[in-house]
């Protein structure tokens, strides 16, 4: 199976769809999964969703990983000293 992946930009924290029907593309509002779309072979399906909640307690988590989040964009600093029990300034 072949995958394709169209460059539209994510929404972050919102569920997103995007079509491409006949090499139309369009970003209909989300609806529930399998919402009446007819597609043809070479027609494609994008869902982008936020993700789920993690695993375990974020006071848990590794000094290590919390810095390769932050450096990958995932949350800010004063985020992360909220997560871990501070006040975030």
């Amino acid at each position: 199976m072949k995958h394709v992946f169209a460059d539209v930009p994510i929404n972050s924290g919102c569920n997103d769809i995007s079509v491409s029907q006949g090499g139309s593309l369009s970003r209909p509002a989300f609806g529930s999964k399998g919402d009446g779309f007819e597609l043809a072979e070479g027609d494609w399906v994008l869902v982008n969703t936020p993700g789920g909640g993690g695993y375990g307690s974020p006071e848990d988590r590794p000094g290590e990983l919390i810095e390769r989040d932050v450096s990958r964009g995932y949350l800010t600093w004063e985020q992360a000293a909220v997560y871990r029990g501070g006040n975030g300034g």
